[in-house]
């Protein structure tokens, strides 16, 4: 794990709990939105290309489980694509007739392009939040 998928793991773990010491000066899922905003637009850019259909499900999937969380990924509705479609592009499979086709690791390749970008955001915006509730952020970030 490198040092920056280790401040990820340590901000998003330290923001459960922030909103109430903050007073309420943030929502994480606004954080987290603006964030996904970045990652769909990059992980379009870099998906591969093929009749469009992985490009275009490409969106922010609001988590039922947690109300500061979001997940970018793929949803296909269509009856012609399998449920894990985009898993096949990222990671490659066989054919029906026993081609092998590489995968495209897109969604890594997002990732890497994106992290510094949004690592800052999210600290600029916590920052920002420990302002307007007037505490320090010492611990947190």
């Amino acid at each position: 794990m490198s040092t920056l998928d280790a401040d990820f793991t340590r901000i998003i773990r330290n923001l459960r709990g922030l909103d109430a010491y903050l007073d309420g000066q943030i929502k994480g899922k606004r954080i987290f939105d603006k964030a996904a905003r970045i990652v769909v637009a990059e992980m379009k850019r870099q998906a591969p290309e093929d009749e469009g259909v992985l490009k275009t499900n490409i969106k922010k999937i609001t988590s039922r489980k947690s109300k500061n969380s979001v997940i970018v990924g793929s949803k296909f509705p269509q009856k012609n694509r399998p449920r894990n479609h985009a898993w096949l592009a990222e990671h490659g499979h066989k054919t029906p007739n026993g081609k092998y086709v590489p995968g495209t690791p897109y969604v890594r390749r997002t990732f890497e392009a994106t992290k510094e970008q949004i690592k800052s955001n999210i600290i600029a915006e916590l920052k920002a939040a420990f302002d307007r509730a007037g505490k320090s952020s010492a611990g947190f970030i």
